[in-house]
């Protein structure tokens, strides 16, 4: 009997709580993205926290067709669905990537969201790749490990772990040079006393060799056409504000003060969204000018409750922002024109927050 019971108790509990009413794909019609060299973009909607309500979305940029949560009607055998939690997704190769955090693993996907396989990497955040490798930023653990980081190396035709390397605490966002990795250490575990550094990681050796103090809470980073590294550093959220700063050979050369979360480079513009209060602005790169006015011109900005994530098409220029609403229900994805003008909307899943084009 005390065998019996075993069994029966933890099948109870998994049949619960991994089989959630898988909600159907769904199909709007909003506009395209005419001369766009990309077909295709994809949204990753985070989902709320432990909902396991992570999806994907895809917007057609030929007949503007959007389409919300492929995965689960694609991927019928798969039980947990998408996952818990998606903090980042990456075109490469001819496949999708899809980072989702609190499931711990990298989904690895055909444009069409059919799964090639998955990658476990314990609490993954980023991805970039380089020369066919998959880097991959890990908060490794909360509880062991909460002053370490790290950066899984991925082999893209293996999908196999080929080598690691331990950077500063909480590792997010990276770009990846030809024999350097630079990678944003935020310290959030630490809060409020967070991290204000780059770890710099030989890609050879996959050892740090160096770290480059810019500001409090470092999170996102870009690189522009003159190889210069932009960094948003979020503050403290208390009595430090965000500002961006630009390194050039590793060194700080401007810091603009602005109420910034996330940022996107194009050409010689960088756009910056921010909240408390809503932001919409712009940076000139070349003269490292602040642009005062909000780029949204048609006064539709008073409709975007959220601004999070954000993706410029560098082939056409149309601006993408996606609106979290209240971070815990449907949001939206609005286009814009070079002119600031809205182009198109669309409901997303819940929490968009990650966009790439493919």
């Amino acid at each position: 009997m005390k065998k019996n019971h075993f069994f029966l108790i933890p099948l109870f509990l998994v049949s619960c709580h991994e089989l959630p009413v898988s909600v159907p794909s769904n199909q709007q019609q909003t506009a395209g993205d005419p001369g766009s060299t990309y077909a295709t973009m994809y949204v990753l909607n985070e989902g709320n926290w432990g909902a396991n309500k992570a999806s994907i979305d895809m917007l057609d940029l030929n007949s503007g067709i959007y389409t919300t949560n492929l995965y689960p009607e694609r991927n019928p055998n798969v039980v947990k669905e998408l996952g818990d939690c998606g903090s980042d997704i990456a075109a490469y190769g001819g496949r999708i990537y899809a980072v989702i955090n609190n499931s711990h693993k990298v989904e690895v996907l055909t444009p069409s969201i059919h799964r090639i396989a998955q990658v476990d990497i314990p609490t993954p955040r980023y991805i970039a790749f380089h020369d066919n490798i998959a880097y991959i930023t890990s908060y490794v653990s909360r509880t062991n490990t909460p002053n370490i980081g790290a950066i899984y190396a991925v082999d893209t035709a293996s999908l196999c772990v080929i080598d690691t390397a331990f950077v500063g605490p909480q590792p997010d966002e990276l770009i990846v040079r030809d024999s350097v990795i630079y990678c944003t250490c935020s310290g959030g575990y630490n809060y409020p006393n967070y991290d204000s550094t780059i770890s710099v990681v030989n890609r050879t050796t996959m050892h740090e060799v160096r770290k480059i103090i810019v500001g409090i809470n470092p999170i996102r980073i870009r690189q522009d056409q003159q190889g210069r590294l932009w960094v948003l550093c979020s503050g403290n959220y208390a009595d430090v504000s965000p500002s961006i700063v630009v390194l050039e050979n590793e060194q700080i050369i401007h810091r603009f003060d602005v109420n910034a979360s996330n940022m996107a480079i194009c050409g010689d513009t960088l756009y910056y969204v921010g909240t408390y209060p809503n932001t919409y602005g712009r940076i000139r790169i070349s003269s490292l000018e602040l642009i005062p006015d909000c780029w949204i011109t048609d006064g539709s900005d008073k409709d975007i409750q959220t601004p999070y994530g954000l993706l410029v098409n560098p082939s056409t220029r149309t601006i993408y922002i996606t609106d979290a609403v209240n971070y815990t229900s449907s949001g939206r994805l609005y286009g814009y024109n070079q002119q600031g003008q809205r182009i198109l909307s669309a409901t997303t899943g819940d929490v968009p927050a990650h966009l790439t084009l493919y």
